[in-house]
Protein backbone atom coordinates (compact mmCIF):
# COMPACT_ATOMS: atom_id res chain seq x y z
CA UNK A 1 0.00 0.00 0.00
CA UNK A 2 1.41 3.28 -1.25
CA UNK A 3 1.51 5.03 2.29
CA UNK A 4 0.94 8.41 3.20
CA UNK A 5 4.81 9.11 4.00
CA UNK A 6 5.87 8.03 0.63
CA UNK A 7 3.44 11.03 -0.68
CA UNK A 8 4.76 13.25 1.15
CA UNK A 9 8.48 13.09 0.13
CA UNK A 10 7.51 12.83 -3.72
CA UNK A 11 5.52 15.72 -3.51
CA UNK A 12 8.11 17.65 -1.08
CA UNK A 13 10.63 16.47 -4.11
CA UNK A 14 8.65 17.29 -6.90
CA UNK A 15 8.11 20.59 -5.96
CA UNK A 16 11.37 21.32 -4.89
CA UNK A 17 12.86 20.11 -8.18
CA UNK A 18 10.32 21.93 -10.35
CA UNK A 19 10.28 25.41 -8.59
CA UNK A 20 14.27 25.28 -8.37
CA UNK A 21 14.53 25.20 -12.15
CA UNK A 22 12.38 29.10 -12.07
CA UNK A 23 14.24 32.30 -11.70
CA UNK A 24 14.20 33.57 -8.19
CA UNK A 25 11.64 36.50 -8.14
CA UNK A 26 10.63 35.61 -11.99
CA UNK A 27 6.64 36.14 -10.62
CA UNK A 28 7.27 39.17 -8.52
CA UNK A 29 8.54 40.99 -11.59
CA UNK A 30 5.80 40.27 -13.57
CA UNK A 31 3.64 41.17 -11.44
CA UNK A 32 4.87 44.72 -10.64
CA UNK A 33 5.30 44.64 -14.50
CA UNK A 34 1.92 44.60 -14.84
CA UNK A 35 0.27 46.63 -12.38
CA UNK A 36 3.12 49.57 -13.53
CA UNK A 37 1.59 49.04 -17.68
CA UNK A 38 -1.65 48.81 -16.10
CA UNK A 39 -1.17 52.57 -14.25
CA UNK A 40 0.49 53.94 -17.40
CA UNK A 41 -2.47 52.76 -19.29
CA UNK A 42 0.40 51.24 -21.59
CA UNK A 43 -0.89 47.67 -23.03
CA UNK A 44 1.04 44.50 -22.16
CA UNK A 45 2.76 43.11 -25.55
CA UNK A 46 3.90 40.19 -24.29
CA UNK A 47 0.33 38.31 -24.45
CA UNK A 48 0.92 38.63 -28.08
CA UNK A 49 4.55 36.56 -27.89
CA UNK A 50 5.39 32.67 -28.02
CA UNK A 51 5.33 31.31 -24.89
CA UNK A 52 8.67 29.58 -24.19
CA UNK A 53 7.95 25.69 -22.59
CA UNK A 54 9.98 27.25 -18.79
CA UNK A 55 7.05 29.83 -19.11
CA UNK A 56 4.00 27.54 -19.84
CA UNK A 57 5.05 25.26 -17.31
CA UNK A 58 5.57 28.13 -14.48
CA UNK A 59 2.46 29.21 -14.95
CA UNK A 60 0.41 25.97 -14.50
CA UNK A 61 2.50 25.09 -11.57
CA UNK A 62 0.59 28.23 -10.27
CA UNK A 63 -2.60 27.17 -11.24
CA UNK A 64 -2.15 23.90 -10.14
CA UNK A 65 -0.40 24.35 -6.75
CA UNK A 66 -3.15 24.87 -4.31
CA UNK A 67 -5.89 21.91 -6.46
CA UNK A 68 -3.11 19.34 -6.02
CA UNK A 69 -2.15 20.14 -2.22
CA UNK A 70 -5.82 20.12 -1.35
CA UNK A 71 -5.61 16.02 -3.39
CA UNK A 72 -2.57 15.08 -0.93
CA UNK A 73 -4.34 15.65 1.72
CA UNK A 74 -7.26 13.99 1.36
CA UNK A 75 -8.84 12.06 4.68
CA UNK A 76 -11.54 9.55 4.67
CA UNK A 77 -13.63 12.04 5.99
CA UNK A 78 -13.44 14.71 2.93
CA UNK A 79 -13.12 11.80 0.19
CA UNK A 80 -16.36 12.21 -1.16
CA UNK A 81 -17.49 12.63 -5.10
CA UNK A 82 -18.69 16.03 -3.80
CA UNK A 83 -16.00 17.64 -2.47
CA UNK A 84 -13.07 15.70 -4.51
CA UNK A 85 -15.14 16.20 -8.18
CA UNK A 86 -15.02 20.03 -8.22
CA UNK A 87 -10.98 19.89 -7.79
CA UNK A 88 -10.71 16.95 -10.00
CA UNK A 89 -12.42 19.20 -12.44
CA UNK A 90 -10.08 21.92 -11.85
CA UNK A 91 -6.95 19.77 -12.30
CA UNK A 92 -8.28 18.18 -15.59
CA UNK A 93 -9.54 21.69 -17.39
CA UNK A 94 -5.70 23.24 -16.23
CA UNK A 95 -3.77 19.90 -17.71
CA UNK A 96 -5.84 19.84 -20.89
CA UNK A 97 -4.99 23.65 -21.54
CA UNK A 98 -0.93 22.54 -20.75
CA UNK A 99 -1.02 19.87 -23.18
CA UNK A 100 -2.78 22.36 -25.89
CA UNK A 101 -0.30 24.92 -25.19
CA UNK A 102 2.61 22.36 -25.58
CA UNK A 103 1.31 21.20 -28.64
CA UNK A 104 1.45 24.95 -29.99
CA UNK A 105 5.01 25.04 -29.64
CA UNK A 106 5.21 22.64 -32.62
CA UNK A 107 6.86 24.04 -35.43
CA UNK A 108 7.94 27.40 -33.42
CA UNK A 109 11.78 28.02 -32.99
CA UNK A 110 13.93 25.95 -30.48
CA UNK A 111 15.34 29.14 -29.02
CA UNK A 112 11.96 30.25 -28.48
CA UNK A 113 11.08 26.87 -27.17
CA UNK A 114 13.94 26.15 -24.88
CA UNK A 115 14.49 29.86 -23.16
CA UNK A 116 14.06 30.27 -19.70
CA UNK A 117 11.08 31.81 -17.59
CA UNK A 118 13.43 35.21 -17.66
CA UNK A 119 14.64 34.61 -21.43
CA UNK A 120 18.14 35.21 -20.80
CA UNK A 121 19.00 31.21 -21.16
CA UNK A 122 18.13 28.04 -22.79
CA UNK A 123 16.64 24.78 -21.20
CA UNK A 124 19.17 21.69 -21.79
CA UNK A 125 17.82 18.36 -21.89
CA UNK A 126 18.18 17.65 -17.82
CA UNK A 127 15.93 21.06 -17.17
CA UNK A 128 13.57 19.94 -19.41
CA UNK A 129 13.04 16.80 -17.08
CA UNK A 130 12.54 18.38 -14.22
CA UNK A 131 10.25 20.94 -15.20
CA UNK A 132 8.02 17.75 -17.12
CA UNK A 133 9.20 15.33 -14.29
CA UNK A 134 8.64 17.59 -11.21
CA UNK A 135 5.06 18.49 -12.29
CA UNK A 136 3.93 14.91 -13.49
CA UNK A 137 5.19 13.05 -9.96
CA UNK A 138 3.40 15.76 -8.05
CA UNK A 139 0.35 15.15 -9.89
CA UNK A 140 0.18 11.41 -9.55
CA UNK A 141 0.99 11.95 -5.63
CA UNK A 142 -1.73 13.68 -5.64
CA UNK A 143 -3.57 10.89 -7.49
CA UNK A 144 -2.32 8.46 -5.64
CA UNK A 145 -3.31 9.61 -2.23
CA UNK A 146 -7.01 9.95 -3.62
CA UNK A 147 -6.67 5.96 -4.26
CA UNK A 148 -5.05 5.04 -1.46
CA UNK A 149 -7.68 6.97 0.53
CA UNK A 150 -10.62 5.60 -0.91
CA UNK A 151 -8.79 2.13 -0.89
CA UNK A 152 -10.19 0.74 -3.93
CA UNK A 153 -14.13 1.50 -3.65
CA UNK A 154 -13.52 4.70 -6.20
CA UNK A 155 -16.95 6.11 -7.25
CA UNK A 156 -17.83 6.03 -11.14
CA UNK A 157 -17.79 9.52 -11.34
CA UNK A 158 -14.36 10.10 -9.33
CA UNK A 159 -12.83 7.59 -11.42
CA UNK A 160 -14.28 8.99 -14.55
CA UNK A 161 -12.02 12.42 -13.49
CA UNK A 162 -9.30 10.76 -12.33
CA UNK A 163 -8.76 8.56 -16.11
CA UNK A 164 -9.01 11.29 -17.29
CA UNK A 165 -6.48 13.17 -15.56
CA UNK A 166 -4.08 10.17 -15.80
CA UNK A 167 -4.85 10.00 -19.89
CA UNK A 168 -3.81 14.34 -19.28
CA UNK A 169 -0.43 13.26 -17.98
CA UNK A 170 0.08 10.53 -20.32
CA UNK A 171 -1.33 12.89 -23.35
CA UNK A 172 1.92 15.62 -22.08
CA UNK A 173 4.53 13.12 -21.80
CA UNK A 174 4.11 11.89 -25.35
CA UNK A 175 3.67 15.82 -26.78
CA UNK A 176 6.84 17.06 -25.09
CA UNK A 177 8.71 13.85 -26.20
CA UNK A 178 7.74 14.33 -29.61
CA UNK A 179 8.10 17.58 -29.42
CA UNK A 180 11.82 17.55 -28.29
CA UNK A 181 12.47 14.09 -28.60
CA UNK A 182 14.40 14.64 -32.04
CA UNK A 183 16.39 17.65 -29.99
CA UNK A 184 17.22 15.66 -26.62
CA UNK A 185 17.90 11.70 -28.04
CA UNK A 186 17.81 10.68 -24.72
CA UNK A 187 15.19 12.57 -23.05
CA UNK A 188 12.28 9.72 -22.85
CA UNK A 189 15.07 7.38 -21.08
CA UNK A 190 15.78 10.50 -18.85
CA UNK A 191 12.08 10.93 -17.97
CA UNK A 192 11.52 7.60 -17.55
CA UNK A 193 14.29 7.16 -15.04
CA UNK A 194 12.48 9.98 -12.71
CA UNK A 195 9.50 8.99 -12.79
CA UNK A 196 10.10 5.14 -12.71
CA UNK A 197 9.62 4.97 -8.48
CA UNK A 198 6.31 7.00 -8.60
CA UNK A 199 5.16 5.07 -11.63
CA UNK A 200 5.61 1.66 -10.37
CA UNK A 201 3.91 2.49 -6.91
CA UNK A 202 0.79 3.66 -8.81
CA UNK A 203 1.59 0.05 -10.73
CA UNK A 204 1.22 -1.51 -7.17
CA UNK A 205 -2.61 0.04 -6.51
CA UNK A 206 -3.83 -2.56 -8.36
CA UNK A 207 -6.20 -0.31 -10.54
CA UNK A 208 -5.67 -1.27 -14.27
CA UNK A 209 -8.76 0.19 -15.58
CA UNK A 210 -7.82 3.86 -14.39
CA UNK A 211 -4.11 3.79 -14.99
CA UNK A 212 -3.60 1.59 -18.01
CA UNK A 213 -3.04 4.68 -20.13
CA UNK A 214 -0.27 6.06 -18.12
CA UNK A 215 1.07 2.87 -17.33
CA UNK A 216 1.63 1.73 -21.35
CA UNK A 217 2.70 5.52 -22.18
CA UNK A 218 5.06 4.45 -19.58
CA UNK A 219 5.51 1.48 -21.14
CA UNK A 220 6.23 2.43 -24.66
CA UNK A 221 7.42 5.90 -24.61
CA UNK A 222 9.73 5.76 -21.87
CA UNK A 223 11.19 2.27 -22.03
CA UNK A 224 9.41 1.18 -19.00
CA UNK A 225 8.87 -2.48 -17.79
CA UNK A 226 6.29 -3.03 -15.35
Amino acid sequence: MFSFSSIAVFSTLALSAFTSALPLGAGIQAESETELKAGLNVPDLRRTEVPSLATIFADVHVELDLKLDALIHVTAENATVEALSPILADVTGILSGLVTDVQGLVGKDLTVILATVDGTAQLAVNDVVTLVGGLVQVVLSAVAAVLTVLNGNVPGALAQLIGTVVQLVASLLTVVVSLLGAVFTDLGALLGAALQTVFGLLNGLNLGGILGPLLSTANGLLGLVF
